[in-house]
């Protein structure tokens, strides 16, 4: 028994072996796992110390409410390719899952339904032609939710895309994400590259991407 305050604790083990903080006050118990081993929402006042993303989580009686905005981060490299795939969507319309070459993808699943998803990456582009607009877009499944640009006057040169996206995802249904690039017209072209050959700076031209779920 352990004494905090004016409350009175008993630390027991549940039986999933997690740790659990019982007492004999007003405050509810506080037990620590990962987000999968979570147990239904039953108890308000209840807490529950989230180990997969260093969260944690009240049970309202009902649900459990997240006490940070920050629900989970995931993360993951953009590695050097180069592809010949031309975005060949009219620049009046919007450009299509098949346009391009994939640049990442990634399945997502998010915690809430309420929740909101920050997508953002930079993209090191190269073309071996010269006059290119390079054209990025990230897409939900087959929609597009965005798109971003950058015109290559020189070949050769490397040019940097920005995006930076909100997305309300409406459910924790898992969610696959892909960015693609592309050139507006012929030639080859480069990801995570200075040129369109070999230019990868020993891998230093590699960025990442980083999609955070947020209330």
């Amino acid at each position: 028994m352990q004494v905090l305050g004016t409350e009175s604790f008993l630390t027991i083990p549940d039986v999933n072996g997690q740790l659990v903080m019982l007492n004999g006050g007003s405050t509810g118990t506080i037990t620590t796992g990962t987000l999968a081993a979570r147990p239904a929402a039953s108890t308000a006042g209840n807490l529950y110390v989230d180990t997969t993303n260093n969260n944690i989580w009240r049970d309202t009686g009902a649900v459990w409410v997240s006490l940070s905005r920050v629900l989970q981060v995931v993360s993951g490299s953009i590695p050097a390719a180069t592809g010949t795939s031309q975005i060949t969507t009219a620049l009046t319309a919007v450009p299509v899952l098949a346009d391009g070459t994939t640049a990442w993808t990634t399945s997502f699943t998010p915690i809430s339904a309420s929740s909101k998803l920050i997508i953002s990456f930079d993209l090191t582009v190269a073309h071996g032609s010269s006059a290119r607009t390079i054209i990025a877009s990230v897409f939900a499944g087959s929609t597009n939710i965005g798109s971003a640009a950058v015109y290559l006057a020189t070949a050769n040169t490397p040019g940097r895309i920005g995006v930076y996206l909100v997305y309300s995802p409406g459910s924790t249904a898992a969610i696959t994400f892909t960015a693609k690039a592309g050139a507006t017209a012929g030639g080859t072209f480069a990801i995570s590259q200075v040129n369109s050959t070999t230019g990868t700076l020993g891998g230093a031209a590699a960025t990442e991407y980083t999609i955070m779920e947020i209330l």
